[in-house]
């Protein structure tokens, strides 16, 4: 088994990328977002891997972060939903987006993905909601998306604003993305101005 690869970034693709080492260029799937286009072409980068081995073909799959891949891999034990789906659901959305949208069984969220219809992503969530935990007030202000971006912890008055969003019928996914998005989120929630959050929230929401 190949836990990881490590070794210089030769080219990035759109859905895979190339890593030598050792004078041999693997060919590794992965999730081509803003974070690998940061590494860049040319930088060392370690790629935490998963080798699939079918009938017809052996593939690569690999993920900067360990945590990528352990989600990956509960992914593709789900019925119905093999590695390239897993890669399309981690391509198309942020981790934290993934995990949340499981924990709130908000199955909508995960049809964004390409290929993921409701069948498949109420699978997902029928099979991994007990599997799999989400960030709780207790962590920092910022909690490290897949993307490279953040999202916010949810307590006080971003919980307050978010539950209003989703009293208005919006999913949890987006109303916590719509919360990240507003210019100095942080002093209005610091200053408990739920009323604001919501206002602002509901701009970026509708557009």
């Amino acid at each position: 088994m190949i836990a990881y690869v490590q070794g210089e970034l030769k080219r990035i693709e759109e859905n895979s990328v190339i890593v030598e080492n050792g004078g041999i260029g693997y060919r590794i799937f992965a999730p081509i977002r803003e974070d690998m286009m940061r590494v860049g072409v040319g930088r060392e980068v370690t790629m935490h891997t998963y080798f699939s081995v079918r009938e017809d073909a052996m593939q690569l799959f690999g993920f900067l972060t360990e945590d990528e891949l352990d989600l990956f891999k509960l992914l593709i034990n789900v019925k119905g939903v093999g590695p390239k789906f897993a890669l399309a659901i981690l391509t198309s959305l942020s981790m934290t987006d993934i995990l949340f949208a499981i924990a709130q069984g908000d199955h909508k969220a995960l049809t964004k993905a390409p290929g993921v219809g409701n069948k498949t992503a109420q699978q997902i969530i029928l099979d991994l909601k007990g599997k799999v935990t989400v960030p709780s007030a207790d962590d920092d202000s910022f909690i490290p998306s897949a993307t490279g971006g953040a999202v916010v912890a949810e307590s006080g008055a971003v919980a307050d604003t978010i539950a209003a969003l989703e009293a208005l019928g919006y999913a949890h996914t987006a109303a916590a993305e719509a919360v990240r998005q507003i210019p100095g989120w942080e002093a209005l929630a610091e200053a408990g101005d739920v009323s604001q959050l919501v206002r602002e929230s509901l701009k970026r929401l509708v557009r």
